[in-house]
This record gives C-alpha cells, structure tokens and sequence, in this order.
C-alpha cells in the first residue's frame, strides 16, 4: 500500500470515529448540521473497509444497542425478517415468466441501500448512519439515533431486512419509522412485500420463556393446537415453512409420547430444552409428501434426507447446554423461530401480529396446569394429500376456510384482541373469494340469534 493510500485510510477512519462518537452524543463533528456523514455514502462500495466497518460498527453498537444484546428475562422480545420480493428477469429485463426470484439480489440491495444512503445518511441533517460490510454477499446496517436499527442483506428473491429484538412496545414507538425507512424505501425503488415468495418469520427470544418453561411448554402445544395458523392463516409454506399437521401420523404419535415423558417430571429449563431438541429431530426425520416435489435431490439412495430449516416452528437457533459444559449452539441465537408466516405488508401489520402473540403468551401463562395435546384439525385428516394439491403444492391449502377462521377467531378473541384487527393479512384467496366476508357475516348472524 503506498503512503497516499496509507494517509487515505487513516484519515477515513479518524473521519468515521469522530462522526460516530458525534452522533452517540447528538452533535455534529464540527459542532453544526453534521454535513460530514458523506463518508458512510455508497462510495465506500468501491473500497475494502471492513476492518474499519467493524470497529466502527463495535463502537456504535456499544451506543446505541447491539444486535446480540441480551433480553431482559422478564420481557418478551421479537425480530423480525422483512422481505421484499425481486422478480428474476429475462434477457430483455422483464419478469421471468415463471415467477421465480432472483437467487441472490444483490444489484436490488445495491439500489436500496443508495436510495437510503442519498434520503437519509448523506443529507446535512441525516437520520441514519450506515456501515458497510463486504464478503460474499454485501450488506449494510443502517443506525437510527432514535436508538433501534436495521441490517439489509440479499436472500434468495428477496432484499431482507432484519432487526434487533423489541418488545412490542419498542416497535410501536419505532413503527412509523420502521414503515418510512424500510417498507417505503423498498416501495420506492419498486419492490414489494409479496404475497407468495419471501417470508415474514417471527422470531422470539427464549429469554422470557426459560424462567417459565411450563409456559414454554404450552406455546409449543398451543401452535399444534391452532393448526390453522400454519394453514393460511400467517400463511402456508409447503417448501420452507412446513405446517406440522402435513406430517405422517406417527411423527404425531411420538410427540405425543414425548410431552408424556416431559410431563411425568418436574417441568424445567433443562427438560424442556431437551423436549425442544427431540421435537425438532421428529420434525426433521419425518418424511412428508411435499419433499419429493420440493428438494428432489434431497435424497441419499432414494431415501428422502431430513428437511434442513424447513418448518412452520423452528428450534434450529436455541441454544443445547450439557452438563459441566458451555452452551453448545445449534443456530446463531437463542430464539424460537415461527418460520410460516407471509411477508408483512407494513410495520402496522409485523406490530398487530406480535401483539396478538405476545397476548397469547400472557393468556396462557395463567394456565397453572400442562395444555393437553388436541389439535383443532386431527392430524389424520391430512395423512392422504390428493395428487392435485401436491401438484399446485404451493396454493391450495388442504383445510376448509371456514372451519379455519372459526378456530383462529377463537385463537383472536381468547388472547383478548380485536377480531377486525387481524383480517387484512390472512391468506388472500379467503379475502378475494370473500370467505372472510361470509364467516363475518355468520358471526352477525349468531349474535342476532342470542340477542333474540
């Protein structure tokens, strides 16, 4: 490296620190606007920072919160993965007509993070600071001085954007925010939340539930229980969020018998850790008839492989600990991750969801007692698929709506939400056909009844 290049850098990284500093303390390096955050623009693409990033990022996550900072045990906390769909495009720039995404987007996280580098970093009053880390697929963060912030990073088909854990109330506070500086920024550069591709997993921190794990226990009951969630109702992933329902009859079998040997013991962290680990193999080692369609080659001498992370409930990110031993991880964090969920269509519509769930917790932490295992839809009704659904795997649900809405406005109305508040985001076929529209209109009918 010659000394101009050498003076180059030290100088960017004197710039970066002071800015940094400067915006943890709410001034501006030169004690006006802060017009010099031109040095976290996009420009910085061309160059190998990355070391610098880190410092940089260490320094500003030690401010303003990091992204691995441990939960308060007595909060529930959720994160969120945003995603925005991007369409892959033929030779002559239009939408493949198969309806495929691009594998890896990252000429659309290029756009996306220049359009918030030039409306928010790079302005003489900026809202955000954005860091830049190279690797195989480049990403940014993006620092809001109201405290929270944002990483955006390429997935298959879709621009993610993923978060810190918040309690409820943290995006409530943060959530016009969240919707200008994500939802609108995607929209504006034209992509969108889609309907079918992407996913909006919810992921929720087990720092809540490991000093409650009988309440542990029952949210994993509860979500076998309410198999409409999975079923069109967050929404309905055949290939990378499978419902438990669409597994065979005797992976039910041995769940069963699992709760029965957890429940013969005094319930703790360590046994329910255990039942999460042998429900998560059961889950893996099942076959389903939708892997032969989805992941072919998933297969060792014809014998379909176990599924990777590939289910509507996930324990893929907690963390196992042995005895005498230090925790051993089997994902990246210590989280439950609800994986069958459709991509938000806003920051109003991630914070409804959360509520609702963060609302069935509190309910069924008044249950003194274990929630029996009786799934709503007997898992047998599923054991025989038709051939025409697996066919169209990924859009008829095997389950009447009706019978759906029903259990879900039980699901709504036990946890104490408003019913009208969760309608805008189940599956969209129920809302075009107006099943949504016919089920209301039953529940009209039955309170006319009563009243009479």
């Amino acid at each position: 490296m010659n000394s101009y290049n050498r003076v180059h850098l030290a100088l960017f990284f004197l710039l970066s620190l002071t800015l940094a500093q400067a915006w943890a303390t709410g001034t501006s390096p030169s004690g006006g606007s802060g017009s010099e955050s031109g040095v976290f623009t996009s420009n910085i693409i061309d160059y190998n920072f990355t070391n610098i990033d880190r410092e940089i990022r260490l320094r500003l996550q030690d401010k303003l919160g990091s992204k691995e900072k441990i939960s308060d045990p007595d909060q529930i906390v959720f994160g969120p993965e945003f995603t925005f769909w991007v369409p892959k495009l033929d030779e002559n720039g239009r939408p493949d007509p198969s309806g495929a995404g691009e594998d890896y987007p990252q000429k659309a996280i290029y756009e996306f993070v220049d359009y918030v580098v030039k409306q928010y970093v790079d302005t003489p009053d900026p809202e955000l600071i954005a860091i830049y880390e190279h690797g195989e697929y480049w990403d940014a963060d993006f620092f809001s001085k109201s405290g929270w912030h944002f990483n955006v990073v390429p997935d298959p088909g879709v621009i993610e954007a993923t978060m810190a854990p918040m309690t409820v109330s943290d995006y409530i506070k943060h959530k016009n925010e969240i919707q200008k500086l994500v939802f609108d920024s995607a929209s504006e550069i034209g992509y969108q939340p889609s309907h079918y591709g992407g996913g909006g997993h919810i992921s929720i921190s087990l720092s809540y539930f490991k000093k409650r794990p009988l309440l542990f226990r029952n949210f994993i009951v509860d979500l076998l229980n309410h198999g409409e969630l999975f079923l069109g109702v967050f929404g309905f992933d055949t290939n990378n969020a499978l419902s438990p329902l669409l597994v065979r009859r005797d992976t039910w079998r041995h769940i069963s018998k699992e709760l029965e040997i957890l429940d013969q013991f005094r319930i703790n962290s360590e046994k329910v850790e255990n039942f999460a680990v042998a429900f998560s193999s059961l889950l893996h080692s099942s076959n389903d008839p939708y892997i032969a369609y989805w992941h072919d080659s998933a297969t060792i001498h014809g014998i379909p492989v176990p599924r990777g992370k590939f289910h509507a409930i996930e324990f893929k990110r907690i963390f196992i600990r042995s005895p005498g031993r230090s925790p051993v991880p089997i994902g990246v964090s210590d989280r439950l991750e609800i994986r069958a969920v459709r991509a938000q269509a806003s920051a109003d519509v991630w914070v409804r969801q959360i509520r609702l769930i963060e609302k069935r917790i509190k309910y069924l932490e008044t249950l003194q007692q274990p929630l029996p295992l009786d799934p709503i839809f007997q898992p047998n009704r599923f054991e025989h698929i038709p051939a025409e659904l697996l066919e169209d795997k990924a859009l008829n649900i095997p389950i009447d709506p009706q019978e759906a809405l029903k259990a879900f406005h039980q699901y709504v109305t036990e946890s104490g939400e408003k019913w009208e508040d969760h309608q805008d985001y189940l599956w969209p076929a129920w809302i075009v056909n107006r099943e949504v529209e016919k089920f209301n209109r039953s529940l009209c009918s039955n309170l006319l009844e009563r009243a009479q």
